[in-house]
């Protein structure tokens, strides 16, 4: 089953050239209307730790009308299936709602970090799978 083309280049448009990389997974929630519902989307880097490559789960975005529904939690585990067991990180911003959520899904803060001059507050997750 093939895409709608507008959610293709919503997806693009979104993660710009990291697709190219070859190591690039995504994977999309598509209702049986053809509306994308959500993606996520991550790769093997070491922006996060500074050093040792992990994979890092870069974005996991799912339309407001499907949230609540179980779609995040069903494309958080795709992404992360058949990884070869290692490091998993992500960032998001450091906000109950949010790190509850990841620490309900084996994730725990690694660090905290104040990136650019927006002043917005962000929590480094790791798990470890394998």
């Amino acid at each position: 089953h093939e895409p709608p083309l507008g959610a293709v280049r919503t997806v693009e448009r979104l993660l710009g050239s990291a697709a190219g990389r070859p190591d690039f997974r995504a994977v999309a929630a598509f209702g049986p209307d053809d509306e994308l519902r959500g993606f996520t989307a991550g790769w093997t880097d070491t922006v996060l730790t500074g050093r040792e490559p992990a994979f890092e789960l870069a974005e996991l975005v799912v339309a407001p009308a499907h949230q609540g529904l179980g779609t995040g939690r069903a494309l958080h585990d795709a992404i992360l299936a058949d990884l070869a067991p290692g490091s998993r990180l992500l960032m998001t911003l450091d906000v109950p709602e949010l790190t509850k959520r990841y620490e309900r899904w084996g994730w725990s803060v690694y660090d905290r970090r104040t990136p650019g001059t927006s002043g917005r507050a962000y929590a480094v997750m790791r798990r470890e799978d394998g």
